[in-house]
């Protein structure tokens, strides 16, 4: 019993340093992990304190004239203003840069932007135009370790009508050349693209930067007598001196900035590397006919001959919705460097779509066909007169299927003709077991290349519906205008 209690004893004497080692140890993680806390914490302040003197020292120097104090040099401020991760102060990115420390407006300018697009087509398919607004979005983003690139946003809405040959326009026709025929009373369209440009350096874009301040604060201290200092370009007196003249501002936007967005130097969007997109239409279709026939068993009352005088109480009416859905996208095989000269470089990319549409159709013969009859005069019994018009005389019908597409855009060095874009693409509708080929060739027409003006050759198969109804081969030649969404060009 003795041996027993001092055992007992002995174990608790040994057990107690080792318990108390064990709190001692767990009170010191717990306290170094407080440390750390305060110590993120009170990094975070001194961050914003330094934003709210920085800014309250730039303040100052705005209202005294003299060049401004910050605690960053130029390298930091490039740095800031091509920060692209998530925990960047929203206030340090390239806009603020331009337009808050130098004046250039037209940097923030072009980071979102709105404008008109407009489409115009004729040709012996049928004349049509499209117009609507179209909303654009430009980002910096980083493609990997050391690289960047510019990605672009384009959404557009539209509505769509057709030009008669009485030079009457009806909203919303599509002639057959643009995928859906018919003579609708409205419709309205959309067509979203996502693009990026091609990898770049980050090293590249900061020095394209720093060259950019650099020769701001070198005229700045020539133009306004002013000792050179690598902080001139955030002086109050230089940014008032850039911002007052446009063409100061163009000439170090267009040099320096442009490239970052996905511009070459003149103001024109370079060619993507890739892109991905998606368009649409949706159409409210009106057709009158005279019911003759019902080759796709529409269960519409036929009629046992025409009438006499064609008045429109005999034509029967029907509604419908036709409807196109597009899935794209694109990519270069070769393009050219912003660093070359582009007019000296051969541009060629691919492109694929398909897409799913729900169109509406006349049996062959039957749309369009010139009748002629005796129209007598209400004056005048006695005196008749040979009267033609052009009517439908069957029932249409609807047709659904996918449509696959696929092709090339090309740009080819300049020359005398100047540098066009062209495309050749097939495309194949499951619908009516039809090819269709398209060669679109298009010039631009201003400096910034946002107009252009072309030619569009396309040629269908025949093909045959599900009916039974064969589709004739047609050819097309049609002109166009556009300031649009449509380059490249899509299958």
């Amino acid at each position: 019993m003795r041996s027993s209690t001092i055992a007992i004893l002995l174990l608790t004497s040994l057990s107690t340093p080792v318990v108390a080692q064990d709190a001692a140890n767990d009170a010191a993680l717990t306290a170094l992990k407080q440390a750390e806390t305060a110590r993120q914490k009170a990094l975070a302040s001194l961050a914003k304190a330094d934003d709210a003197l920085r800014e309250a020292r730039q303040l100052v120097a705005s209202k005294t004239g003299d060049v401004a104090i910050t605690p960053l040099a130029m390298d930091e401020v490039v740095e800031q203003a091509l920060c692209l991760g998530d925990s960047c102060p929203s206030k340090h990115g390239l806009s603020d840069l331009a337009q808050g420390q130098l004046g250039i407006s037209r940097l923030a300018d072009h980071r979102n932007t709105s404008e008109l697009a407009f489409h115009l087509q004729g040709g012996k398919e049928g004349n049509y135009a499209s117009v609507g607004p179209v909303f654009v979005r430009r980002a910096i983003r980083s493609a990997g370790t050391g690289e960047y690139r510019a990605r672009i946003d384009r959404i557009g809405i539209k509505g769509f009508a057709s030009i008669a040959d009485d030079d009457s326009i009806t909203l919303g026709s599509w002639s057959a050349s643009d995928g859906v025929s018919g003579n609708s009373d409205m419709a309205i369209g959309f067509d979203w693209r996502r693009s990026w440009t091609a990898e770049r350096p980050f090293e590249a874009a900061k020095k394209r930067l720093v060259d950019m301040l650099t020769k701001i604060g070198q005229d700045c201290a020539k133009e306004l007598n002013r000792p050179y200092a690598d902080t001139l370009f955030a002086d109050a007196k230089c940014r008032e001196w850039v911002a007052a003249d446009a063409d100061r501002q163009s000439k170090y936007y267009s040099d320096y900035v442009l490239p970052l967005w996905g511009f070459d130097k003149d103001g024109a969007a370079l060619s993507p590397e890739f892109y991905v997109g998606a368009k649409g239409k949706f159409g409210f279709l009106r057709e009158t006919f005279f019911a003759l026939e019902d080759p796709a068993n529409t269960g519409v009352k036929l009629l046992s001959d025409l009438p006499v005088d064609l008045s429109k109480d005999a034509k029967t009416t029907r509604n419908f919705n036709p409807i196109e859905v597009t899935l794209y996208g694109g990519h270069a095989l070769a393009m050219a460097d912003y660093g070359k000269d582009a007019n000296k470089v051969w541009e060629v990319g691919i492109a694929a779509s398909i897409g799913w549409q729900r169109a509406v159709r006349y049996p062959d013969g039957k749309e369009d066909v010139s009748i002629c009859y005796e129209d007598v005069a209400a004056g005048s019994p006695t005196f008749g007169f040979s009267k033609c018009d052009e009517i439908n005389i069957a029932a249409p019908y609807q047709t659904d299927g996918l449509v696959f597409g696929t092709g090339f855009n090309f740009r080819p060095p300049r020359t005398w003709i100047g540098r066009p874009y062209v495309g050749a693409f097939v495309s194949y509708d499951t619908a009516v077991d039809q090819w269709t080929a398209s060669v679109p060739v298009a010039f631009a027409v201003d400096k910034e290349g946002k107009l252009k003006a072309g030619l569009k050759f396309s040629y269908s198969s025949s093909g045959e519906t599900y009916f039974g109804e064969k589709i004739p081969a047609k050819g097309n030649i049609g002109v166009f205008l556009e300031h649009d969404l449509t380059f490249p060009f899509v299958p």
